[in-house]
């Protein structure tokens, strides 16, 4: 059950990775009457790493017909949906260099006045320098190996101590608050409202029109709030307040250059009440036979409504020309989630002669799932692009080879940290472009992502 608050060990990064195992964090979506209470102390506590979180999922872009779905299957085509609210771009932001100065913006339900632009996404020491900061005190990036980086944070700030990693520091770790507003169509409450951060360095509070929705702290993996019933039609104001540093940076301490700041993007989604919330698809081959390969799909749709829905979902899949999969041309299954409950829409198809993913042939299918009413009404449509390829390795240890697809294959990898000289952590869609290609070039087939899921 994924729509009522609990404590439950759901996603983490490598970074996170012991910290998760060892503690309990919330992870299913909570609404205004049934959320847990956020203290203001979740940054120095290192049992809590986030709080009224929904849980982790695959990204869900939701459509409203099958074609736009299919020719928008990502999540930067995504934001051609009618249903994605664009929160890229200009804020508000103020920053102090400790929490113990950090404004109280709880009831606070308009932008302050002195508050100045920042563009996101970004990283505040990148961004602050040219969008109208004044005060005295720059907030460097730091390059940090073995110490932690706010054992020598610059800028003739006194080193502060290591500590054990039961509390986050607090006579230098700088607060950015960042503030914009979005306008609800009067039409469209009465819809499920998700908000999405795709990367927060390296730990935030969300606000919603003055009330404190929920915390975070993972830098590099997603949050998503449901915040239906904290907006209102007209204009609502979004806050967020990110600590440079929480208890969770001990765990992602490594080498690398330290930002802060929302550094990916933010957005809206709107759906349905009794929505597809989630999906899973795989790809398999019996005994490496490429000329047939089997389909797995799940679909999870959540009901947030106050009573049980019938709903069916169909599944198409399409190849690179565009052309529908005859064994997957809508078929179907149907569902019936309890009011608060997810039912889950399990799918197997068989594919003659796929046309195979390598790195030399990236060929890839389109595939659309759609969720109709019971009386036949298309309700909600997500796109997702899917390859079929084997990875495996054969042999005995140590004469062992690896295989993609059957063939032999050896990697020529490079490591690869996100760092732009404009955006701190966040490297424009253009430069990641320009990566992949001078890689091509050079034969590189292979990128160890140092050292956290990349944007």
């Amino acid at each position: 059950m994924k729509t009522k608050s609990k404590r439950v060990v759901k996603r983490f990064t490598l970074a996170s990775f012991f910290l998760a195992v060892m503690l309990g964090v919330t992870g299913a979506s909570a609404s205004a009457a049934n959320a847990e209470a956020v203290t203001g102390n979740e940054w120095t506590t290192p049992e809590i790493v986030r709080v009224n979180q929904t849980d982790a999922r695959a990204s869900v872009i939701p459509f409203d017909d099958l074609e736009s779905a299919k020719n928008n299957p990502t999540l930067r085509l995504g934001k051609n949906s009618p249903n994605y609210i664009d929160l890229d771009g200009t804020w508000k932001f103020n920053w102090v260099s400790k929490p113990a100065d950090k404004p109280d913006i709880t009831g606070v339900t308009s932008i302050p006045e002195h508050y100045f632009d920042i563009t996101v996404p970004s990283s505040w020491q990148t961004n602050m320098q040219y969008a109208g900061w004044k005060g005295d005190e720059i907030d460097w990036p730091i390059y940090n190996n073995q110490d932690y980086p706010w054992e020598a944070s610059g800028n003739g700030v006194a080193k502060q101590p290591r500590g054990d990693g039961s509390a986050a520091p607090a006579a230098y770790n700088p607060v950015g608050t960042y503030m914009r507003t979005v306008t609800i169509d009067e039409k469209d409450i009465g819809s499920r409202f998700i908000i999405t951060f795709n990367g927060v360095e390296s730990g935030f509070y969300l606000y919603v029109n003055g009330q404190a929705v929920g915390y975070d702290e993972d830098s590099f993996t997603t949050a998503e709030f449901d915040i239906t019933d904290y907006l209102h039609a007209g204009e609502n104001l979004i806050a967020a307040q990110v600590y440079h540093y929480t208890t969770g940076s001990y765990i992602e301490n490594q080498d690398m250059i330290y930002y802060a700041g929302i550094h990916r993007d933010v957005y809206i989604t709107k759906q349905p009440k009794v929505s597809i919330f989630d999906y899973n698809v795989e790809t398999t081959f019996e005994n490496h036979d490429y000329g047939q390969a089997n389909l797995e799909l799940k679909v999870d749709v959540a009901n947030t409504a106050d009573a049980a829905a019938a709903r069916q979902v169909r599944a198409y899949l399409y190849d690179g020309a565009g052309n529908v999969v005859p064994s997957v041309n809508g078929i179907v299954q149907n569902v019936n989630p309890a009011a608060g409950e997810e039912a889950a829409a399990v799918f197997h198809a068989v594919v003659e002669n796929p046309k195979l993913w390598s790195a030399e042939f990236p060929n890839l299918y389109t595939l659309v799932m759609a969720l109709y009413d019971d009386d036949g009404s298309l309700l909600q449509t997500v796109g997702k692009r899917v390859g079929f390829r084997e990875f495996y390795i054969e042999g005995d240890p140590g004469k062992s080879e690896m295989r993609l697809n059957g063939q032999n294959i050896e990697f020529y990898g490079v490591c690869r940290g996100e760092a732009d000289p404009a955006g701190g952590h966040h490297i424009p869609y253009d430069t990641i472009v320009k990566d992949v290609q001078n890689a091509k070039q050079l034969n590189i087939n292979a990128i160890r992502t140092s050292h956290f899921p990349p944007d």
